[in-house]
């Protein structure tokens, strides 16, 4: 399992426990799409922080 996975994992987990929450709905679909879309993001921020 690469990092990317875990962090889609780890958002996916997150989004699953509060989706129907207020006011808020994600399907399987937008879930799994918006959980790499952000471990991406995460990874790329990380990235940027170890040129630092």
């Amino acid at each position: 399992m690469r990092i990317r996975d875990w962090f889609a994992g780890q958002i996916a987990a997150g989004m699953a426990a509060h989706s129907g929450t207020a006011g808020v709905s994600f399907g399987p679909h937008d879930i799994a799409g918006r959980a790499y879309q952000v471990a991406d993001a995460l990874l790329k921020a990380r990235e940027a922080t170890n040129d630092e």
